[in-house]
């Protein structure tokens, strides 16, 4: 099909769909999701180690997103259930990506200051954001065509018993978010007698939150797009949908390298294999 008849394909069927437009090209493009629903696996996969220099790449790509879901609120350019699935997106990513800094190599925070301050930004960010949300944008926003619905394992309205329940989770996470934010300073900055890692301490019921965290962000947020007869953009040529997407695949793929590497060496202790090299290194003599 042509650029020019696309194009015209495209305008018609944002003209019959619900919602904003440039929502759905600028926050919620189907690059844009899919390339955060990969990062947000590649955080997880990164949750046991330090995911040393993504954080940055990472935080380039959400706080624009954050940054926008900030004017188009106080413009009231979108309706309550767009402005749900965005957040919901980037809280997905935001989870996981914040375990990476329980194994961080501290003699190195000159190097990556930038990016752990990125990331804490982003957390701080959407807990007020979904607080404006629950709290009084659910009301004001509007509509849009839309039905205002949601996923909460199954379909809700927005505006009834669902909005209460999620502003009292929303305060409660803001609350223990403050408190992470916290430690974090005191890691960095005075960590006293424990060390860094004793501070940022993962719960080892962690590991599996991630996963179900994902999965429920990624089905709500499609089923949330259904439900609601929203058209997000689907043109990857569009340099917007293209550098989440790219970015995701490539934090995917080094997430996974790292990964496999580190299964490697937990199997080469459970079998007592060594690796050739040390072999050849404790040995060097022999022929």
């Amino acid at each position: 099909m042509s650029g020019p008849a696309s194009s015209i394909m495209q305008n018609e069927l944002a003209d019959s769909a619900a919602g904003n437009p440039d929502a759905a090209q600028d926050l919620y493009g189907s690059g844009i999701r899919i390339g955060l629903y990969l990062q947000a696996l590649g955080w997880i996969l990164y949750s046991h180690g330090d995911g040393k220099g993504l954080r940055l790449a990472s935080g380039s790509i959400t706080i624009p997103i954050l940054v926008s879901w900030f004017i188009f609120a106080s413009k009231q350019l979108f309706s309550p259930c767009e402005a749900f699935i965005v957040l919901a997106i980037l809280a997905s990513l935001n989870f996981p990506a914040k375990a990476t800094l329980q194994n961080f190599d501290f003699e190195e925070i000159s190097s990556e200051a930038v990016g752990v301050i990125m990331l804490l930004l982003v957390e701080l960010g959407i807990c007020g954001a979904l607080l404006w949300l629950f709290s009084t944008l659910v009301k004001s926003l509007p509509a849009l065509q839309t039905e205002n619905v949601v996923f909460f394992f199954a379909k809700v309205p927005i505006r009834g018993w669902f909005r209460i329940l999620a502003l009292v989770y929303c305060s409660f996470d803001a609350a223990t978010s403050i408190y992470f934010c916290y430690k974090v300073y005191r890691a960095y900055f005075r960590p006293g007698t424990k060390t860094p890692q004793e501070i940022l301490k993962p719960e080892p019921v962690y590991s599996f939150l991630y996963w179900a965290v994902w999965l429920l962000a990624v089905l709500g947020v499609e089923l949330t797009i259904k439900w609601n007869h929203l058209a997000p953009v689907t043109d990857f040529q569009s340099p917007g949908q293209l550098i989440p997407f790219i970015t995701g695949i490539i934090i995917l793929i080094d997430s996974a390298f790292v990964t496999s590497n580190r299964v490697l060496k937990i199997l080469n202790i459970f079998t007592g294999t060594t690796p050739s090299r040390n072999i050849k290194s404790s040995a060097p003599g022999e022929p």
